[in-house]
């Protein structure tokens, strides 16, 4: 009897063992199944964010090329994207697409996909990020002296400035000033009319970035502009004209430092603007404000009417040039010729690496900044700056300079900002879309 009961207990903990055999089982199976779905669904969810991230890195890598395009892209284009663009080193990629407004030069559209693979090859998860981009205006520098040296100049006798004057050196001058003089050295200052005050040892100013070389390819608005090179020893209006462009221009400054230009040959009307601060006209007639017209080579791609001379250049006879005249030589004003430079808002009208000499009895206007790394010679000009002159690293004039004729330096806060293409700034996003 008692080995009978001995069996039966056996028996109950052989089903007992059995039974919580099944159950480990089973809960390890629904363990392993519910974790399998989650890890397929973490993997999907880990390829998802990577797709939205890669699309993400193309909003920002078209956004730094229209700020900063690369050097590939042709002068006058923008970055336009690409496809099959590798971010991180793996096979995953981001396609990149990106068009200019019809009416807004400074505002683009970027479209830019990531997408993410597997070990196969097989596409996993895709996203698209789609983006408008605004572009800043060139950075620019507002000069706030009639003149400014970055050395020790001499400034003679019947120079006249009216306006400030700072030199980071020393000042020796008889000249005439309305305004402030100050030096990071001495002044000496012996015209019998002194300055609105006199400030040796002062801080040392800044100057706007000074580069000849600079000027040959410029980007504004995100797009790269480039100069007219110039090859001829001689400017005269119809060799201006032959650079290319047009070679009848009229532009009208207006009183808050703007600028209304004729497009009277349709060269300009329905294309990328000239600049947040220029305004095209179909005519000439009407137009208020101080009218020049003259030779210049302003166009869509060159919008600072920017023209380049290797070397020494000599000009002379009667015309206008609108535009800036880069010269990495000497410039030279024939005598008795009467010569207007008028520069486009936000650039210089004249950049000078070597002298500029101005004949006898030669007129010569100028409307924008002046910058030259040497000085102004000789003794029998008749010379008007409104703006701003800059000399960099010469005396600024001769001793000598105009003591028998006249030079006046006219500081104009219309004519006296500089762009600065050194300085990039952000671009804006104006909205985010994912999909």
């Amino acid at each position: 009897m008692k080995a009978h009961r001995r069996h039966v207990r056996t028996g109950y903990v052989l089903i007992l063992v059995l039974g919580f055999a099944a159950l480990v089982t089973l809960l390890g199976a629904a363990y392993l199944e519910s974790h399998s779905t989650a890890a397929t669904q973490a993997g999907n969810l880990r390829a998802a964010a990577q797709a939205e991230y890669l699309a993400a890195s193309g909003v920002a890598i078209a956004a730094h090329y229209l700020n900063i395009p690369p050097t590939a892209v042709a002068v006058g284009d923008y970055w336009r994207g690409v496809n099959g663009l590798s971010i991180d080193g793996t096979s995953d990629y981001c396609n990149v697409s990106v068009q200019i407004s019809a009416t807004e030069p400074e505002l683009f559209s970027v479209t830019a996909t990531g997408v993410v693979r597997d070990n196969s090859g097989a596409v996993v998860a895709q996203r698209t990020t789609r983006s408008d981009v605004l572009t800043p205006p060139p950075y620019s520098r507002v000069v706030s002296r009639a003149m400014v040296a970055n050395a020790s100049p001499t400034i003679p006798a019947p120079v006249r400035i009216y306006g400030h004057l700072h030199a980071n050196g020393s000042i020796d001058s008889g000249a005439y000033c309305s305004g402030a003089v100050s030096a990071t050295g001495t002044i000496k200052w012996t015209n019998s009319t002194p300055p609105a005050s006199i400030t040796p040892g002062a801080g040392s100013v800044s100057m706007p970035p000074y580069s000849t070389t600079m000027w040959n390819r410029y980007v504004v608005h995100g797009v790269p502009r480039a100069a007219a090179s110039y090859s001829s020893t001689s400017l005269t209006p119809l060799a201006v004209g032959a650079a290319g462009g047009q070679t009848s221009f009229t532009i009208a400054y207006q009183s808050d430092g703007s600028v209304i230009v004729v497009d009277a040959l349709g060269l300009l009307s329905g294309s990328i603007s000239l600049g947040r601060n220029v305004t095209i006209a179909a005519s000439a007639v009407g137009l208020p404000g101080l009218v020049r017209s003259g030779a210049s080579l302003v166009s869509t791609n060159n919008p600072g009417g920017v023209l380049v001379k290797s070397g020494n250049l000599s000009a002379g006879g009667m015309f206008n040039y609108v535009g800036t005249l880069v010269v990495t030589g000497d410039l030279t004003i024939s005598n008795d010729s009467i010569i207007g430079f008028y520069a486009m808002p936000g650039y210089p009208a004249l950049v000078v690496s070597g002298r500029i000499r101005i004949g006898d009895r030669a007129i010569i206007v100028v409307r924008g900044p002046v910058q030259c790394n040497d000085r102004f010679e000789n003794t029998r000009p008749n010379l008007t700056v409104y703006g701003a002159f800059l000399s960099y690293a010469g005396e600024g004039m001769k001793s000598d300079f105009a003591s028998l004729g006249s030079a006046d330096f006219n500081w104009d806060s219309r004519y006296s900002t500089i762009y600065d293409f050194t300085v990039f700034q952000p671009t804006t996003l104006l909205n985010w879309n994912e999909s």
